[in-house]
């Protein structure tokens, strides 16, 4: 049977806004309407910053989660959806709608997974999203049975959209837990030419992250041991670029601002996400979906990272004016004029805590700026 998915939607008028919320409300609506969505997401941004109760606040960020939904943009759904805070005080209608819209992004997220070339990483991203969806589901059911107990309906009478849901959710798990047992129940990495230097090195960091994460999905338990390898091997990234670049202002009087002013700020977003990763994987297994999370987070970044090193947007240039003898004053003063943030790249570089440091006297001194990152 087709499952038809519907993002329910929930009407807002019923709870007190002054007259400009409800305008910008109206307004984000049209947008939406339109498919005008990141109009949309900056009114309700703009909604956000005004004085709100939680219950208000939860259903402005719900309607966030949906914008992303109608784009099929599951990842940034999934996130908005997580972000919102569920206790025991929160209202059971806005926590049934966040389950059920939670539970339905894991799924149409698995089935867009499934859809793509099969591969045995793929099969356990699968599996990992349908288990989420069906825990998600399960959960929305019993904030409908609780609704249902408060106007004093028993027995409890799960709507069929959640019922159809649920069995199509388990029926997919089986199916996807089959296809991974046929390809052995792990991914495995297949063996590639050994890159060297800096990409090399960051190409072997994602390659773990990912067998990290895959087995942190199919056995959903803490890899806390696994990740801190991650982390050890990331840590040994900037000390590896500086030495590179050291080498190659030892020999050619040069440094380059790209593409590690692309780069880096990646790398270190990556770097940043799977350290609290690890921080979360230390607190058990009740942060685990967090952790993996952020362990997603870290790869996209990283990937990124590396991207950017093999293709960077802008050109290679040299940091500063011609400092070895034999250079003609016009290739200094037109080295000379290349932008700060050639300067700013280098500074960063030398901030971290190497031994190998080198500083060739004849270097002008560091212009002391922020960092553009």
């Amino acid at each position: 049977m087709k499952i038809k998915i519907l993002f329910l939607l929930l009407f807002l008028w019923s709870f007190v806004l002054n007259a400009a919320q409800q305008e910008m409300l109206r307004r984000a609506q049209i947008y939406i309407e339109a498919k005008m969505y990141d109009k949309a997401l900056g009114t309700y941004q703009e909604i956000l910053q005004g004085n709100l109760n939680d219950w208000q606040r939860s259903i402005i960020e719900f309607d966030i989660g949906n914008v992303y939904a109608e784009q099929k943009d599951w990842v940034k759904a999934l996130k908005q959806y997580s972000s919102i805070p569920l206790g025991e005080e929160t209202s059971p209608l806005v926590a049934e709608h966040v389950y059920t819209n939670l539970g339905l992004a894991h799924y149409l997220l698995a089935q867009e997974l499934n859809q793509k070339e099969p591969n045995k990483r793929n099969y356990g991203r699968i599996v990992y999203h349908f288990k989420l969806a069906g825990i998600a589901f399960a959960a929305a059911a019993k904030k409908e049975c609780l609704i249902q107990e408060l106007g004093g309906i028993t027995p409890c009478l799960v709507s069929k959209e959640l019922e159809k849901l649920q069995l199509a959710t388990k029926k997919a798990l089986e199916e996807a837990q089959d296809k991974l047992a046929k390809t052995g129940g792990k991914p495995t990495q297949e063996s590639k030419p050994e890159i060297a230097g800096p990409e090399g090195l960051l190409t072997k960091i994602i390659e773990l992250q990912e067998q990290v994460l895959d087995e942190s999905r199919l056995s959903q338990k803490p890899n806390k041991d696994e990740q801190k390898k991650v982390l050890a091997l990331a840590d040994q990234f900037i000390p590896m670029v500086f030495k590179e670049q050291n080498e190659k202002f030892s020999k050619e009087g040069i440094c380059q601002s790209s593409p590690w002013g692309e780069v880096i700020p990646h790398f270190d977003e990556g770097t940043q996400a799977a350290r609290q990763a690890s921080s979360f994987l230390d607190e058990g297994k009740r942060y685990l979906t967090q952790a993996i999370s952020l362990e997603e987070d870290a790869l996209t970044a990283w990937r990124q990272s590396l991207e950017s090193m093999k293709n960077p947007k802008t050109p290679k240039g040299s940091c500063f004016a011609g400092q070895s003898q034999g250079k003609s004053q016009e290739k200094q003063e037109k080295t000379a004029e290349q932008p700060a943030s050639s300067e700013e790249v280098l500074r960063f570089l030398q901030q971290m805590n190497l031994d190998d440091t080198i500083t060739p006297q004849s270097i002008p001194a560091i212009k002391q700026v922020d960092k553009p990152w």
